[in-house]
């Protein structure tokens, strides 16, 4: 049997590595080779089913599915899956730590690593709207959607056509297993731990870096580190949850949100410093209800909100963008602004 992996990121290496392991033979590329001589094809998340490559495959009859996908057909032991807008990656972190099992998909470790090295744990699975694209087989023993707001709309026409590749995890149901729809994060762990079986207490969970991460304190001013904030929703929940008054550091790489939603935050933010691709774009949409000034960096404006910063209030890294247009990752961002963080502190 041959495979055609089309992309060479993190889920085409597990793919690779994965098939080759039940004893196929595989191709790794970015552009098609001449003969499309393959039983399958494995396509990235990153790549839109539209692309043309994708096109191409389709014509050829080649079967086009995701490394997702793949995992989900050899799926070996009990799993559950979840999706939404936000909160998928502290939730199914929070169902491995419940019972025991393992947190993969799009956390960044992929499925079909998890399957090759780790034995009887449940899985509890992340799938974003790019990986349901092409999942639909039907082996989860229950699944949850947390919540839709509008993202990744840089990449689908309308919400609505999002909001039906997040509904797709439903296809991905063994017959009768639960879906349960806007639930908080803890709520959606406690009612998806129960099926697989719950090993241990929710309290003694510990929240994931990146997310809403106190860093420290500096002559009284709080640093929160919500790098994982990339879109719109993501950082109204942030504001929400800071009492203190805010500088918000905001940008990267814009995906289609409503900034003009952050508007009912006004009066709790001081000043918004924006950064990077969609700094000319918030901009010119906040300008008029908020302090906003345009920097070259996030180093730059953390050290800028620093300086102008008074005891009680707290500075937020919330992006409300994707990181890729400055950094690899929204961890390697998070990373950078904590340490900027500390030279804020050794500067002072």
């Amino acid at each position: 049997m041959k495979a055609l992996i089309l992309g060479t990121g993190r889920s085409g290496l597990a793919a690779k590595s994965f098939l080759e392991h039940h004893g196929w033979q595989t191709h790794m590329c970015e552009e098609l080779p001449e003969s499309l001589n393959f039983n399958l094809a494995i396509v990235s998340p990153g790549i839109p089913l539209t692309d043309a490559r994708c096109q191409t495959l389709h014509k050829t009859g080649i079967e086009l599915i995701g490394e997702l996908e793949l995992g989900l057909r050899f799926l070996d032991r009990p799993a559950v899956g979840v999706t939404g807008t936000n909160g998928k990656s502290t939730t199914v972190e929070m169902i491995a730590h419940l019972t025991g099992g393992v947190a993969c998909g799009n956390n960044g470790y992929a499925i079909t690593r998890a399957l090759l090295e780790t034995t009887s744990q449940p899985l509890a699975i992340e799938m974003s709207s790019f990986q349901l694209e092409t999942a639909k087989t039907p082996c989860l023993d229950g699944a949850v959607i947390l919540n839709m707001t509008p993202d990744h709309l840089d990449r689908y026409k309308s919400f609505e056509d999002y909001s039906l590749a997040k509904e797709r995890i439903s296809l991905c149901l063994k017959p009768g297993a639960p879906l349960f729809r806007d639930l908080s994060a803890e709520d959606a762990a406690k009612k998806l731990s129960a099926i697989l079986g719950c090993v241990d207490a929710p309290k003694s969970f510990k929240s994931l870096p990146h997310r809403l991460e106190f860093i420290k304190e500096i002559k009284g001013v709080r640093f929160i580190n919500d790098s994982k904030a990339t879109n719109v929703h993501a950082v109204l929940y942030a504001l929400r949850c800071q009492e203190k008054p805010v500088f918000l550091l905001a940008g990267g790489l814009d995906k289609g949100g409503d900034f003009t939603r952050w508007k009912e935050f006004a009066k709790k933010v001081h000043k918004i410093f924006v950064f990077g691709v969609a700094a000319d774009a918030l901009l010119e949409t906040l300008k008029g209800d908020f302090a906003v000034e345009k920097v070259q960096c996030l180093e730059e404006a953390t050290k800028k909100a620093f300086k102008e910063a008074c005891d009680g209030d707290t500075i937020l890294l919330s992006p409300g963008c994707a990181s890729f247009d400055q950094f690899a990752s929204f961890e390697e961002r998070g990373e950078k602004y904590k340490s900027f963080v500390w030279e804020c502190e050794n500067e002072s």
